[in-house]
């Protein structure tokens, strides 16, 4: 299961869109947006913040995905695999960051969370009986 270097520059060149458009938004939110956008302002920071976190992790730990029938293998394609102990450390800092905003999300957000799961699920289904 080779990956495509084409991948890895993709990946790469989404990497830097997304951190310097994030950037120019936490810019222009700290200078431009007024007290007029109250909490907007503050889940505008969030999402922004957010988005730079999970493209750092993601493009450290650059996770491949193969899908045969209906088995999924994850796997790493990054630096990481070489190291054992920055894999864990990454690994242990998003699934702690995972589990703390799983305990603080609502009722509903967990029943959105369960309903696209299920629908996910659903469409492997279909799938599989094709």
């Amino acid at each position: 299961m080779a990956v495509s270097p084409y991948l890895l520059v993709g990946e790469l060149l989404c990497f830097f869109v997304a951190l310097s458009a994030n950037s120019l938004l936490l810019y222009l939110i700290k200078t431009r947006a007024g007290s007029s956008f109250g909490r907007y302002r503050i889940m505008m920071i969030s999402f922004s913040l957010y988005a730079i976190f999970y493209t750092t992790v993601e493009t450290l730990t650059l996770p491949v995905m193969h899908i045969h029938g209906s088995g999924i293998l994850f796997y790493v394609n990054s630096v990481l695999k070489y190291y054992k102990t920055a894999g864990i450390l990454v690994s242990k800092t998003t699934s702690s960051t995972t589990l703390t905003a799983t305990k603080s999300t609502s009722g509903s957000s967990r029943l959105v969370s369960f309903l696209l799961v299920g629908a996910l699920r659903f469409i492997c289904a279909l799938d599989h009986l094709k």
